[in-house]
């Protein structure tokens, strides 16, 4: 564990959300491409790591288990492992008029997750990506997508959150080329806040 732990060989991000929002469904069947875990998914006991190569860099990325007993230790992973972005995953839910319900629970519970985070230094001196996982029997049609998007940093109070860097993607978890544009945005994210602070050593 203390040599996955070092900083100069993996580039650590934390993969958070409440529970039931795809966070290991995202991390398997989307970045890995169900390389070491097949579907369905259980929900989550304790975490998952895995790594992955993109443009030269390798990642670890920390999938941490949001039932309320765990979320009790998530302080020791944010504050032993060296991590450089934060991933954080909430749902968007279309439907009836109880599936819209569950919605709004569940986006009540992100927001003041992610706003109870966001208020700790360790997490606003890193970059923030936000994937917004809109269920896949949904239109993945660009304006669908951009509606999913407003409605939930609407929800979210997304102007009000305060950090270095920040971002927000629509995920279809069945899209191939959404899960490429994640990567992207997580890599130049990374990158750019290792080039800032580096160019402040000089």
């Amino acid at each position: 564990m203390g040599a996955l732990l070092d900083g100069n060989k993996y580039v650590h991000v934390l993969l958070l959300g409440a529970q039931d929002v795809g966070k290991t469904k995202f991390l398997y069947e989307g970045l890995l491409q169900n390389k070491y875990k097949d579907p369905p998914y259980k929900p989550t006991e304790g975490y998952n790591m895995e790594c992955m190569k993109y443009e030269q860099t390798t990642y670890a990325l920390w999938d941490l288990a949001a039932s309320p007993e765990f979320m009790t230790l998530w302080h020791v992973f944010y504050q032993f492992i060296p991590f450089k972005v934060t991933i954080f995953v909430v749902r968007v839910i279309k439907g009836t008029k109880a599936q819209r319900s569950k919605h709004f629970d569940s986006m009540g519970q992100s927001r003041q997750l992610l706003h109870r985070l966001m208020t700790l230094e360790v997490f606003q001196t890193k970059p923030l990506l936000l994937l917004v996982n809109i269920e896949k029997d949904q239109s993945s049609q660009q304006g669908d997508k951009q509606e999913a998007l407003n409605e939930a940093k609407a929800c979210l109070n997304w102007d009000d959150i305060k950090v270095r860097d920040k971002q927000a993607i629509v995920l279809d978890v069945n899209a191939y080329l959404d899960h490429e544009q994640v990567l992207m945005a997580m890599d130049k994210m990374y990158k750019k806040a290792e080039e800032e602070d580096s160019n402040k050593k000089e």
